[in-house]
């Protein structure tokens, strides 16, 4: 065991070692403190004076003795312990795991605060940290910074925000399980609330250097849920709070362009549910109110989530899928009808038919996709309907161009002359694989949609005269 290893707890301690030639000093002067008793009887015999009665330094055995027990005090009193080189040399293992479900919206500046001031307190070049957020960036993956410095933390977690969906506690305990005990501590940033989910992922990381960092619960956004009653214009709201209830909420009801249409004051009922305050409300507008409303606001209440959208099913859309023959040899998961009627289903009321049938329903929205030869037969139907009106969405591919081939068409629906050549960019001599969407013009029909810089183009059709948007090599489609 080198002695280049040996530490000590407390050092100043050993300034003390300082005095020791002054002890050394004062033990080797300053004599015994033993007083001698002499036998009557050896009195009497004795023919020499006793040495005894001269005693004048001390045994060097017993100052040697009184001297280690001095330097031992000191050595106690400093607490030395023996450094692990091996352990000393590697980088402390911290992981921070951030609760970022939508519940962390309100106190995530407090949250992230929080975790700057603990990377700060223990900044040091022998530590790494692993960050982690609860919830998915996408189906897959979790924001996962792996075994980084200091600096290296503070710009990954001002690049992470809170999701708007639930943490996937059973996912996260599967991705950092493994490496559970090379972490010398973990810190759990989230919120006070608690569901089983997430007290089994308590239970399963919970270690003597786990440590929780709870979000105050003044900074916890209510959660509002609207219950449509059976009863038409009859709205019943529940208002989840940690730290109060309501004594009366005022509910403003605004139309889809955002103007108020009517203002109420109602007083709701109290209960209480574990650690939730529960107030309850129900709201009721008149009939001639209640088809203008799209969405509610909680005035009195200061939350971001205080809009609560309605969703009435009476007032559903008609929404036409043309499929007249069903053919099973052609596998739906390869026709966009099965994703337009998963994607729409829930909120709308879809309804799958030929042309006739679907218009003579009452339909504000009309899907053919590539499959579908129908359109042709029925074209001037369609466009007598899109004037009076509708709006007809048809998906193009390969099956659209053969169609226009075979039946010597030029233009779609008396407008559109597509070209009948697909540009492919995937060419040895493309300069460019994947191209982007252009801002749609003013004028252009789709003026103010916004488009996801995710949706790239690899192959196209151009579409002669009419321009509706561009693509960034400056061609019309």
């Amino acid at each position: 065991m080198p002695l280049s290893n040996i530490a000590f707890t407390y050092p100043y301690v050993l300034c003390l070692l300082i005095l020791s030639p002054i002890i050394w000093k004062f033990l080797r002067s300053q004599s015994l403190s033993v007083e001698l008793k002499k036998f009557p009887a050896i009195s009497l015999i004795a023919k020499d004076k006793s040495i005894d009665n001269t005693f004048e330094n001390n045994s060097m055995l017993i100052v040697v003795l009184r001297f280690l027990i001095f330097l031992l005090l000191v050595t106690v009193l400093s607490k030395p312990y023996y450094k692990n080189i091996s352990n000393y040399n590697e980088n402390k293992k911290v992981l921070i795991i951030l609760d970022n479900s939508w519940e962390s919206g309100m106190g995530w500046g407090k949250k992230i605060e929080n975790v700057k001031k603990l990377v700060t307190s223990k900044n040091s070049d022998n530590i790494s940290y692993s960050l982690v957020t609860s919830s998915k960036i996408n189906d897959k993956n979790f924001n996962f910074l792996n075994n980084k410095k200091s600096s290296e933390v503070f710009d990954f977690i001002e690049s992470v925000k809170p999701n708007s969906w639930e943490s996937d506690y059973p996912s996260l305990f599967q991705l950092i399980n493994k490496d559970l005990k090379k972490y010398e501590d973990i810190y759990w940033f989230t919120e006070p609330s608690l569901n089983e989910s997430k007290k089994s992922f308590f239970l399963k990381i919970k270690r003597q250097n786990l440590n929780i960092i709870k979000t105050p619960k003044n900074l916890m956004p209510p959660l509002f849920f609207l219950k449509e009653n059976s009863k038409r214009g009859r709205y019943i709201f529940e208002i989840y709070d940690f730290n109060k209830f309501y004594n009366e909420v005022l509910i403003d009801c605004y139309d889809i362009k955002g103007r108020l249409i009517t203002r109420k004051s109602i007083r709701g009922t109290s209960s209480k549910d574990k650690e939730w305050y529960v107030t309850k409300v129900t709201l009721e507008i008149p009939e001639e109110f209640d088809n203008s409303i799209a969405y509610f606001h909680l005035n009195n209440i200061k939350s971001s989530t205080a809009k609560v959208v309605k969703t009435n099913k009476s007032e559903q859309k008609r929404i036409g899928i043309i499929q007249p023959n069903y053919n099973k040899k052609i596998s739906e998961f390869d026709r966009a009808n099965f994703y337009i009627n998963t994607a729409l289903k829930e909120n709308h009321n879809i309804i799958f038919g030929n042309v006739n049938e679907l218009i003579t329903q009452k339909i504000s929205l009309l899907f053919s996709d590539d499959y579908d030869k129908s359109f042709v037969s029925d074209e001037k139907t369609i466009i007598h309907w899109i004037k009076n009106g509708g709006t007809f969405v048809k998906f193009g591919g390969p099956k659209l161009l053969d169609i226009m081939t075979k039946n010597n068409k030029e233009k779609l629906f008396e407008t559109f002359t597509l070209s009948k050549t697909p540009i492919n960019l995937n060419h040895e001599l493309s300069f460019r694989k994947e191209l982007n969407f252009k801002e749609f013009r003013s004028d252009s029909l789709f003026s103010g949609l916004k488009l996801s810089d995710d949706i790239k183009i690899k192959k196209y059709l151009e579409i002669k005269k009419i321009e509706h948007l561009r693509i960034s090599n400056i061609l019309p489609i």
